[in-house]
């Protein structure tokens, strides 16, 4: 998750806040105390709160576009990003003793060791375009496509070899075993490229407009396909980890990404160094969250749901509160090499 340094790290700030916000919406999805709507004759409800809780459905997609947007645009030899895979695995290791979402983490791993293909890829358009469309189709468009099916035609069957296949048989969401990360992770380098016209306020201006209409359109679009496949299955639906490779997640994250990158025209100091400081800390905010949740779930938000807004407020604390232990365990250096990647 960490960001490369560069001499002129500035140039990186909006990667840091990028890594702050999907933070945030990590520790955001995991409190699992808001009211995500219910069954009215059998009909699904929803509220504010799972509309706004949606937006975390970008968290970890962003992760993936940030680690892209690194590694696909520099040069690194196989031994080096081989040497980071088995320091991932360490730190998995290592941190198992404490409560964190490690899947995350097996996926970079396997990013990491598929790093010397998907570069050769990466550089070759042809190829890129390929595999960038396997992907997208599956899982993401199978995904669109089983939604779609829900709503129209929800007795849909196909015979194949006298089989009968139905459409209860297929699962209405899969992640096909996180492949989806492979898109994010070459958006993220392509997205990456794309400047930003510093000296044109009027550009960046309409470059922010214009992602934030793609990031609403994909939250409105997650919004739906969670409302229909709710009604469907009649089950209150986990439209953020579930729906991590939809096509409402993708524009809601493409969206987010092209919005933040306008951070590149920054310029005061200070407001740089606050983003870094917080964005080059989030490993430690991945690895902890849950027991500092844990914590807050034992003795101060027992059996109650709360306000999405309020909840927002407390996972920057959460983050926060976790940076600032970060800041204290740099100061160790065995540890040091624990928390960072």
């Amino acid at each position: 998750m960490k960001s490369i340094e560069k001499n002129n790290a500035s140039r990186y700030v909006y990667l840091d806040f990028i890594k702050i916000i999907a933070a945030i919406m990590v520790v955001f999805y995991h409190f699992r105390s808001t009211d995500l709507g219910s069954f009215v004759n059998g009909q699904y409800v929803i509220t504010f709160d799972r509309v706004f809780t949606n937006i975390s459905a970008a968290c970890v997609p962003l992760f993936f576009m940030v680690n892209g947007a690194l590694l696909l645009n520099k040069d690194y030899s196989t031994e080096k990003i081989y040497y980071k895979a088995a320091k991932i695995a360490l730190l998995i290791f290592v941190w198992s003793v404490v409560p964190f979402p490690d899947w995350f983490f097996k996926t970079l791993i396997v990013l990491y060791l598929l790093y010397p293909i998907l570069k050769k890829v990466y550089l070759n358009r042809a190829l890129s375009v390929i595999l960038m469309t396997a992907v997208l189709v599956f899982p993401f468009l199978y995904n669109l496509e089983m939604t779609v099916l829900a709503l129209v035609k929800s007795d849909f069957s196909l015979h194949i070899l006298s089989h009968e296949i139905s459409l209860t048989m297929l699962p209405l969401k899969t992640g096909a075993k996180t492949m989806y990360s492979v898109l994010y992770f070459f958006l993220g380098g392509y997205l990456f490229k794309l400047g930003v016209n510093k000296n044109t306020r009027g550009g960046v201006i309409i470059r922010g407009v214009l992602s934030l209409l793609v990031s609403a359109f994909g939250l409105a679009v997650l919004t739906l396909d969670g409302i229909i496949c709710a009604n469907y299955t009649q089950e209150l639906q986990d439209t953020v980890n579930g729906y991590f490779p939809t096509v409402g997640a993708l524009l809601l994250t493409i969206g987010i990404f092209s919005f933040c990158k306008s951070c590149e025209c920054i310029r005061n100091g200070k407001i740089k160094q606050i983003i870094h400081f917080f964005g080059s800390r989030v490993l430690l905010v991945y690895l902890l969250h849950l027991s500092i949740l844990k914590i807050f779930f034992n003795y101060i938000f027992v059996g109650r749901t709360y306000h999405a807004v309020f909840i927002l407020f407390i996972s920057i604390l959460v983050f926060i509160i976790c940076c600032l232990i970060s800041c204290v365990m740099e100061k160790i250096p065995l540890i040091k090499e624990l928390i960072k990647i």
